[in-house]
């Protein structure tokens, strides 16, 4: 954070969160956020650098107060054809943020209730719970890396034929940016791999707090090399 905008890192540039809503849309809390130091600032901003709200995400547009959108691919908002298609598809109407979308490109109607759901969706067959994207379904390693991308279960639709005809990807671990202890030691999960903190004052110097980590295995995690 700087001021009062937050910045995600990533390949090397910052991009600026402009919108709170569109900021927790992606799962994140503001206990994540550490201080903004002079080699993050020294980054570039990105080209294209806000973030907007996260694929999949239910949105009423506050720009009309009535129309519900799907964030799609590319920051797209994405229409539903009839009330009837949002309702078969498992989606309800309560309690869904408001963004102002003037400024999303309107993307392709979804007007077929027996197609798989849209890039984004998250689906429940069984036990398992499906990330819809890419032509793909990708199960989640563990519910706490489903948690830790900020989901809610509420916010899981019944999977349908055509989610399980999709072939499956590879399964979804730790969110970057997830702190995690693994015996005694604390890692920061980056580009999915694990980076060690030399030690737990380095650790608070990032800004970091160990409050935040969550215990869980990394033995699957390759190693990404130590945070100095």
């Amino acid at each position: 954070i700087d001021g009062k905008t937050v910045y995600l890192i990533k390949n090397g540039q910052r991009y600026a969160f402009r919108d709170a809503t569109e900021y927790k849309s992606h799962g994140y809390n503001f206990n994540q956020v550490v201080p903004i130091n002079d080699t993050d600032k020294s980054l570039p901003l990105a080209g294209a650098n806000i973030v907007k709200a996260l694929e999949g995400t239910l949105v009423l547009d506050a720009s009309d107060g009535k129309t519900v959108y799907m964030i799609g691919t590319g920051n797209t908002k994405r229409g539903f054809a009839s009330a009837d298609v949002f309702k078969k598809l498992g989606y309800a109407f309560g309690s869904l943020p408001k963004i102002n979308l003037a400024d999303y490109p309107t993307g392709t109607p979804i007007n077929d209730s027996t197609a798989s759901h849209p890039d984004g969706a998250l689906v429940l067959d069984g036990k398992t719970v499906w990330w819809i994207g890419g032509g793909q379904r990708s199960g989640f390693e563990s519910a706490a890396v489903f948690n830790t991308f900020g989901f809610s279960f509420k916010n899981v639709v019944k999977a349908n034929a055509a989610d399980l005809a999709l072939p499956q990807g590879p399964l979804v671990k730790f969110r970057d940016g997830t702190l995690v202890k693994a015996d005694a030691d604390y890692y920061l999960i980056s580009d999915g791999k694990k980076l060690k903190f030399a030690s737990s004052s380095v650790l608070a110097a990032k800004g970091y707090k160990v409050s935040n980590a969550l215990s869980a295995s990394l033995s699957s995690y390759e190693s990404g090399g130590e945070i100095q």
